[in-house]
């Protein structure tokens, strides 16, 4: 097949490349909006299409909805990319007319996957395409026109006699009105709407949590012998923002390692073999319970936001709630137990210019750029440094200064996942150091984000999650490192890395260098 890859990164885009050509593809590669549309124009045009949902010059979303909007003789089959952790892009793809969507990092076997999905849909539409032109060629040679509709029968019109203006009827006391059936209650739920400043009923919460512990086949395990209570040692958090109540909702989920471990064999069917692992799977079963409580919200009337991805992480690492926080908390325990804790605030709202923007802010309307029809980044958005680059990046100088975003303030808890683990887009080199065998090896890979806890990079080899490796890199002309770290997980090329045992100097060196990325 003829494939046409448009991806910003130069590592991915030849990774891709070179993954298509490996199968036999005749693949064409381009790094932004503008090029990929003009190869579109070409003759013989692409059968696939994989593109970025947000390219420079046209974004991914733009180039699909005019691909389905123009009258082209042959399907091209789209398939857009997006960040693993923009879940909402899933959904703008599809509604933007692709086919498919693939979550950056792209594994090969995903890629594959979609690939031979569009084989699939690509031969059965070329023999139908064929099957209606020898058709049509039948219809020819006998002298057969198409068949058309018959013309509607002609009205028949029949005279009557016009009916007498009634009198017109007095009005009936209440005690002379017939009895009207009212609608039985339980045929219409009930509306969510709470007052302003007032959350939603933790009743209706709790049963959608229960009911998708009982879709995964969540079983929790048995009380412990001569233990009167053991430690909540995993906590995940989440947020809902309902803007029309000026509420801010932090959600928590705190549960034992054996609860944790129930859930993770609930959801995978397996045990877990690390503890990052262990934290994805959590995040996960709470992105479900959080979807399932924002779709009843959303049939109950109100218009929630879920900003950002659910955040796993051990007890001890978030803070307590404190006394005042307490009295506008409400809280429910599920089997387990795993105890959900919702915390109210006030949801500041504000408009703010491009200068005044920080992370955390999240989007009360959708942006859109100048001159282009979908939006940049939707309704809900949280704002991180790499969003305010790229809005930095598509606008003019003269459109920067008059712009004004509407955002919601982020909860002091949520500024303080996001400060406690903020990650900065970089492009920086990598040397990492590999002891196999009783042999140290040496690899070289392209830092992609870094944070003071750990970094991404894309290292060109399959290395197994758990194995320690050092670090040497560099974030600036004087900033070098050399650091301990263990691979938490990888997609592909793409690698996670935990740092281990950073002296307090090297920590806060570091911590100065991320804040220079970050303000450059």
């Amino acid at each position: 097949m003829r494939v046409l890859v448009a991806e910003e990164d130069l590592i991915t885009l030849t990774r891709l490349t070179r993954v298509l050509r490996g199968f036999g593809h005749e693949v064409e590669a381009v790094r932004d909006g503008l090029s990929a549309w003009k190869c579109l124009g070409k003759n013989p045009a692409a059968d696939v299409v994989i593109l970025n949902s947000l390219l420079p010059g046209r974004g991914g979303l733009e180039i699909t909805a005019d691909i389905r909007s123009r009258n082209s003789a042959n399907y091209t089959y789209v398939i857009l990319m997006a960040s693993d952790s923009e879940k909402s892009e899933a959904v703008a793809s599809l509604e933007a007319g692709a086919d498919g969507h693939l979550a950056i990092p792209v594994t090969t076997a995903e890629l594959v996957a979609q690939l031979k999905a569009a084989e699939r849909i690509l031969k059965r539409e070329t023999g139908l395409r064929k099957e209606i032109a020898g058709l049509q060629e039948q219809l020819r040679s006998h002298n057969i026109q198409p068949m058309r509709p018959a013309p509607p029968p002609e009205p028949v019109y029949v005279e009557t006699a016009v009916p007498e203006k009634p009198e017109p009827r007095k009005p009936e006391s209440a005690d002379e009105r017939e009895p009207v059936d009212a609608p039985l209650l339980s045929e219409h739920k009930p509306a969510l709407n709470p007052e302003v400043g007032k959350a939603p009923p933790m009743a209706q919460m709790q049963e959608c949590f229960d009911t998708i512990l009982r879709r995964i086949h969540y079983i929790a395990p048995p009380a412990m012998d001569n233990v009167s209570e053991e430690p909540m040692e995993h906590t995940v958090y989440s947020a809902i923002v309902l803007e029309d109540q000026q509420l801010w909702l932090d959600m928590t989920m705190e549960m034992t390692r054996r609860v944790a471990v129930a859930l993770y064999r609930a959801l995978l069917s397996e045990i877990p073999h690390s503890d990052a692992e262990l934290r994805d799977a959590l995040e996960e079963v709470c992105n479900m319970c959080q979807g399932a409580w924002k779709t009843d919200l959303e049939d109950g009337g109100l218009q929630p936001l879920a900003p950002g991805w659910p955040t796993a992480r051990r007890t001890h690492e978030i803070p307590k709630i404190s006394p005042a926080q307490r009295r506008n908390s409400s809280s429910f325990t599920l089997p387990g137990p795993i105890r959900v804790t919702v915390v109210e605030h006030v949801a500041t709202i504000v408009d703010k210019s491009l200068d005044e923007i920080s992370p955390g802010d999240v989007l009360a309307d959708s942006l859109s750029m100048p001159g282009q029809k979908l939006p940049l980044m939707k309704r809900g958005t949280a704002l991180n440094a790499k969003y305010i680059a790229r809005i930095n990046d598509r606008l003019k100088p003269a459109e920067k200064e008059v712009l004004k975003l509407r955002v919601i303030e982020p909860s002091p808890q949520a500024l303080f996942m996001l400060r406690r683990w903020p990650r900065t887009s970089v492009d920086a080199s990598l040397t990492l150091f590999l002891r196999s065998d009783g042999k140290e090896k040496q690899l070289q890979g392209r830092i992609h984000d870094v944070s003071e806890n750990g970094l991404g990079a894309t290292i060109p080899e399959m290395l197994d999650p758990g194995q320690m490796v050092i670090l040497d890199f560099s974030l600036g002309a004087d900033e070098d490192f050399r650091v301990e770290a263990i691979l938490r997980r990888r997609h592909g090329f793409r690698c996670g890395f935990e740092f281990l045992h950073v002296p307090p100097y090297v920590a806060e060196k570091l911590k100065q260098a991320i804040k220079g990325l970050m303000t450059a």
